[in-house]
């Protein structure tokens, strides 16, 4: 990118030491090195925009030269078609209504139940590990209840 040699880089060390001080450097160093990367991602991300942007336009132009040529539809044509819809497809997509979340049937509860006696088998005493949403729960007592006594 710039081009620069290793005493270049051996030159840039010294004064960047001279100036900055060995403790203020190798935060620079970061800075400066988050600066670049930032920069070169900025530019990749633009990059490929315009790139996606004349993608879109030569379809388009192939879109009007089908139009234009009515029902002669050259194979080539064809494929940038079938492109060209694929692309309006995916941008759709996106903004289409979301799916009704499925309704609870026989079968989840009956799976409910058989996890529930998976607990009950595993465990020794017969008892839930843990209290259902019908079970009473006792308060676990504070240090305060036990000055109480």
């Amino acid at each position: 990118m710039f081009d620069i040699g290793f005493w270049e880089l051996v030159i840039i060390a010294v004064v960047g030491l001279l100036v900055l001080g060995p403790e203020r450097l190798p935060g620079a160093v970061r800075s400066v090195t988050r600066t670049i990367s930032s920069v070169k991602r900025y530019g990749s991300a633009i990059r490929s925009q315009v790139e996606q942007e004349l993608e879109i336009e030569q379809l388009h132009n192939d879109l009007k030269k089908a139009e234009a040529l009515g029902t002669k539809v050259t194979p080539e044509l064809q494929a940038s078609l079938n492109k060209l819809r694929a692309q309006a497809d995916a941008v759709n997509r996106p903004y289409a209504a979301e799916e009704p979340e499925a309704q609870v049937d026989g079968d989840s509860a009956e799976n409910k139940l058989d996890v529930e006696e998976d607990l009950l088998s595993a465990n020794d005493s017969g008892h839930r590990e843990y209290p259902g949403p019908d079970d009473e729960v006792e308060p676990l007592p504070t240090p305060s209840d036990s000055k109480r006594q």
